[in-house]
């Protein structure tokens, strides 16, 4: 009896191994043994030819115009030539005109701004609606050569609602006047960045997020994205350079009060990071999973870099803002940005996890693409 009872257990543990490895795996492609690291080899001498996965003949006609817009990558065995300027080709049903868009509301992120434009333009972003908060910062020469491309419509939005409500009447605006023209929408900020978890297909470095949406998320309402939040890792001022190449101390575990990209089609209503499906529609993790699960990282094929201090001094002058109820800056400002300071009483080493393959696989393209615009 005791031996069919522990042959009964041991065949009920090889059944469940194996129900979870499919669970882990059926949504999945193949990934690196890299904590399914996007891995990009990108050269610094930069041979500019053109190319376009899905064009490429007609961008070899005009390779001799477009010099100034592109960049040369390398693998270990072939050169993979790329483009600064990234386009989506995926077929549209009307009334959509875009594929991939944006509504943003910043105020003061100049110093920023072309990182953060340039990176998400390489995500895959067809576009990007710009809603300025009352900035008082020399942020329009940087925007404007963004607009100039049709990649960033500028509105400006500040002080026509009151405090606490800006954000709540941009939504409303956005989903009003440009969801109907765009398949996928989101809703996010100059501190957070979207990021691959999963090895993208040999030789695409540019356009993850588009091409993630249209192979594994098309039947779904929407997908929400955990966030990793950020410390100052050490820096007091602002260094020169890239936030996602300097910035690379992370709090654990999971933030699951994550962003949305939502399928505009399926969703009923949206409001800040939750939203109602249509009727047979469900929004889903990164995973295609049930939103609320607690999912570490290393499973999700997408997540969103949450950049929420930057430096120490910044942490402090954000703090000194209004804040809503319940918001970090409306409580301990200091002990909250001292958190990324080694030294001091708030500093706790083992929440903190140092993450820095996004700088070391993007920030090389982003430093040589934000060369050319």
């Amino acid at each position: 009896m005791t031996r069919k009872l522990t042959l009964c257990l041991i065949a009920g543990c090889i059944a469940f191994a194996l129900l979870y490895f499919w669970e882990a795996t059926k949504f999945s492609p193949p990934v690196s043994e890299e904590c399914h690291q996007v891995h990009l080899h990108i050269s610094t001498t930069g041979d500019t030819t053109t190319n376009n996965a899905n064009n490429n003949n007609n961008n070899n006609a005009n390779s001799n115009n477009n010099n100034n817009n592109d960049l040369q990558t390398s693998s270990s065995s072939t050169n993979l030539p790329i483009q600064c300027w990234h386009t989506n080709h995926y077929p549209l049903e009307s009334p959509y005109t875009r594929y991939l868009v944006g509504c943003i509301l910043f105020k003061n992120e100049g110093r920023y701004l072309k990182e953060w434009l340039l990176f998400h333009q390489l995500a895959g972003f067809d576009h990007l609606y710009m809603y300025d908060d009352g900035s008082t910062d020399d942020f329009m020469p940087i925007l404007q050569p963004f607009i100039d491309k049709g990649f960033v419509s500028y509105i400006k939005w500040g002080g026509v609602f009151e405090p606490g409500k800006v954000q709540t009447g941009q939504i409303r605006h956005c989903m009003a006047n440009y969801a109907n023209y765009s398949e996928w929408l989101s809703f996010f900020d100059l501190d957070e960045f979207f990021v691959p978890m999963w090895e993208m297909p040999k030789g695409q470095t540019t356009g993850f997020l588009s091409s993630m949406l249209h192979e594994f998320y098309l039947p779904y309402a929407g997908v929400e994205l955990h966030r990793a939040a950020y410390d100052s890792s050490g820096h007091v001022d602002p260094p020169d350079g890239l936030v996602i190449e300097h910035y690379i101390s992370r709090y654990t575990p999971v933030n699951t009060a994550g962003k949305l990209v939502l399928h505009s089609k399926y969703v009923k209503r949206f409001s800040g990071h939750t939203a109602l499906a249509k009727d047979g529609y469900t929004i889903v993790d990164a995973r295609g999973g049930d939103v609320n699960a607690d999912r570490q990282f290393i499973d999700n094929p997408l997540r969103m870099n949450h950049y929420v201090t930057r430096s120490f001094n910044e942490c402090m002058a954000k703090g000194n803002q209004t804040a809503f109820p319940g918001a970090w800056r409306a409580g301990d400002t200091l002990g909250y940005c001292n958190k990324g300071m080694v030294g001091t009483p708030q500093y706790e080493p083992f929440i903190h996890f140092k993450d820095d393959y996004l700088a070391r696989h993007y920030a090389p393209l982003v430093k040589q693409c934000m060369k050319t615009i």
